[in-house]
């Protein structure tokens, strides 16, 4: 699923992170804002992808969305990758 993940242009992360989490996991992921800088024009959003009441990766974007994807991108990554690494070692 990583390799399909990272191979899609435009892809929609959050929803692939939310398929994943409440399939394995039965949770559905949140978002949380962590700043927002600059004026209205210009602004940059950090967010944190939750994982149940477990913070993982964040993503920074000119809107709240964009943050998002990219927080889930890289949510998605190090839960993908985290798992591939168990299961090698199984």
């Amino acid at each position: 699923m990583l390799a399909v993940a990272e191979n899609q242009h435009q892809k929609n992360y959050k929803s692939l992170l939310q398929q994943w989490a409440q399939k394995e996991l039965n949770i559905t992921p949140t978002y949380r804002v962590l700043s927002e800088k600059g004026p209205d024009h210009l602004k940059h959003f950090e967010v944190v992808a939750m994982v149940g009441r477990e913070p993982y990766k964040t993503g920074v974007g000119r809107s709240k969305k964009e943050a998002e994807q990219v927080a889930a991108r890289e949510t998605l990554k190090a839960l993908l990758g985290t798992r591939e690494r168990l299961e090698a070692t199984q």
